[in-house]
């Protein structure tokens, strides 16, 4: 879900729907926070309506992975139960490292932040070396199990494994660490890291996100889309409704024509790579990532065709207008119009008179 401007006030929000096996944009929904009763609400409205218009498209979703919304999940369990919910794995491993950063913050936070935090505490800094194994685990836990009891199990072994135990004796369905022998500092049992690494990582919430997460689909593309939509439509200036529309759609249609770009070749033939340096590891680690070949426009000239039918068609702004209105969807009411409930709005006469 992208809103109009950072915070949790936005007026308006975008939510994507994201076919994971072809990498296409299959629609969007512009929410306006007039048209539920927070803005916090945006997001499920936008689900609700992305389903029911797959729905009437004869599209079937079988599986739907999303971020740990918590009204999403509420929606997901009570009035969608044939649809199978899970986790985005990034989304959590992002949360996993904040979540240790202070253990009264909210669950709904990063635990690499979190664990970050924490570890700079004195009597914590033992938990640091482990930071990128405890984010490293998260991703194995979910490639390598087959159902959420093992999942549960694998996660929680880790608790053995940091004080060098890898035999797991209380667990039925993974009794032993795969890995072989390794030579690295432990943690030791009883100590204020272990306790601390103990109380953040059996949080019953992320018990339940660790039972819940995809097998193997990750909407890591659909953040793609959303650096992409603020290309389009930057959240520095305000668009209108329909404007904002417009944008995304382009969006979409740049997105669906590139998302399948191949890795682009040397002169000799050789695969490209450039090596980045992720913020995330502060300089700590290089990353070697692919280089795509260039992005192709064809869609503009689509849009340009269909745009000279219509002039053809509607000579007149007063045809295009009606056209338009005919087409395109009802804009919801404004924060105004909400707001006054229906009464009469106070004229500018009157309140230019108050002023002077």
């Amino acid at each position: 879900m992208q809103v109009d401007s950072p915070g949790h006030c936005g007026l308006l929000g975008a939510g994507s729907t994201l076919d994971v096996n072809r990498n296409v944009i299959l629609q969007n929904q512009i929410i306006k926070s007039t048209e539920v009763k927070n803005s916090n609400g945006m997001e499920l409205e936008s689900l609700k309506r992305q389903l029911a218009y797959l729905e009437e498209s004869n599209v079937e979703v079988k599986t739907l992975v999303t971020d740990r919304h918590t009204q999403v999940s509420a929606y997901m369990a009570q009035e969608r139960p044939n649809i199978k919910h899970t986790y985005d794995v990034w989304h959590l491993a992002k949360a996993a490292l904040q979540n240790l950063s202070n253990c009264f913050m909210s669950a709904s936070i990063g635990e690499k932040k979190r664990l970050l935090k924490i570890a700079k505490t004195k009597k914590f800094q033992a938990i640091k070396p482990w930071i990128v194994s405890i984010i490293n685990h998260i991703y194995w836990v979910t490639s390598s199990s087959k159902h959420e009891d093992e999942k549960e199990e694998k996660w929680l072994s880790l608790l053995n494994h940091i004080v060098n135990v890898h035999v797991h004796k209380d667990f039925e369905l993974f009794r032993v660490c795969t890995h072989e022998v390794l030579d690295r500092e432990w943690l030791k049992p009883g100590s204020a890291a272990y306790k601390k690494l103990e109380e953040n990582l059996t949080r019953p919430r992320l018990i339940t996100a660790i039972r819940k997460l995809s097998d193997y689909h990750q909407t890591s593309s659909l953040e793609a889309k959303h650096a992409l939509d603020n290309q389009f439509a930057t959240k520095k200036i305000y668009y209108p409704y329909h404007s904002l529309m417009a944008r995304l759609f382009c969006s979409n249609m740049h997105f669906n024509e590139n998302s399948q770009r191949k890795q682009a070749k040397t002169k000799e033939g050789e695969d490209r790579w450039v090596v980045i340096y992720p913020k995330a590891h502060k300089g700590g680690k290089s990353i070697a990532r692919k280089i795509k070949e260039e992005a192709t426009y064809k869609y503009i000239e689509a849009v340009q065709l269909e745009s000279l039918k219509l002039r053809a068609k509607y000579r007149t702004l007063k045809r295009a207008q009606k056209h338009a209105n005919h087409v395109l969807p009802k804009e919801p009411m404004s924060l105004v119009e909400k707001y006054l409930g229906g009464n009469q709005a106070e004229s500018k006469a009157s309140v230019v008179a108050r002023r002077v």
